[in-house]
Formats: structure tokens, sequence, C-alpha cells
């Protein structure tokens, strides 16, 4: 018989997490190249909005908080604290052949300005002491 009283249920939630390496397929052995529905990654996304970027893009809390942001194309980021605000969080992926230039109103950790091909990069709205700033580390790991 089970003592009901010593009982505990604990939830558990899984978020999975799509890792998208900066290599190319033919220089590793067995590694192959898969595609991938935008369903698939949508459901890999966690349900966050998947945005594609193929032009120079000022972030905004409205267009942009929550989202994967896709590049497809070598661009600007810009963000103004202001339009983004305390909370403001997306992640970056460059899929494009080219750089991602983290530019004006994004403090970036190291002084790095520039997200290489392959790389991803979390930003965040955070309190400053100016009134807070679009935050980014400044490595590819976000």
């Amino acid at each position: 018989m089970i003592d009901q009283s010593v009982m505990q249920l604990t939830q558990v939630t899984y978020k999975p997490t799509l890792l998208i390496p900066a290599v190319d397929p033919a220089a590793v052995p067995g590694l192959k190249n898969v595609s991938i529905t935008a369903a698939e990654l949508a459901g890999a996304a966690g349900g966050a909005e998947i945005i594609e970027l193929t032009t120079d893009t000022a972030l905004t809390r409205t267009a942009h908080n929550g989202a994967w942001l896709v590049c497809l194309a070598a661009l600007t980021l810009t963000a103004e604290f202001d339009t983004a605000g305390l909370g403001f969080e997306c992640d970056v992926i460059n899929l494009s052949g080219g750089s991602v230039t983290i530019g004006a109103g994004i403090t970036v950790g190291n002084s790095a300005t520039v997200l290489a091909a392959g790389g991803v990069a979390r930003l965040r709205g955070l309190p400053g002491l100016s009134g807070g700033v679009v935050f980014w580390s400044g490595s590819s790991g976000g």
C-alpha cells in the first residue's frame, strides 16, 4: 500500500533548443546538411515568432520582442532603449554568408560589434546608469 501523504508530484517543463553550428558540413566527415521546415523551426523555437531579416533593421519591442531573428544577409541591427524597453529580449541567428553588424543603440560587452556568419546572440533590454541599455555580451554564445 502506498502512503499518499508523502507523495509529491513534480512538474517538469521541457523547452527544446536549436543549435546551429558555424561549420562547413563538407569539412566534417559524417556531418550531413539537413533541411528543416518552417514548422519544425517554429517548434524548436518554443513557439517564438521567427522573423527573417534581409535588410538593416531597427529593433523595437512591438516588432521583435521575444522573437528569433534569422539574418539571411549581411546587415546592421540598431536599437534604442526607448523603443525596446526594460525586459526586451530577442535571439539573433546569423545564417548569412557575411557579418551582422551590431550598430547604434546596442551596448556590446566586449566591444566586438560584429556577429560572424553562423553566430548566435541574445539581445536584452536592461536597466543602466543612464536609464537603460539594449545589451549584447559580444560573444557568439549570446
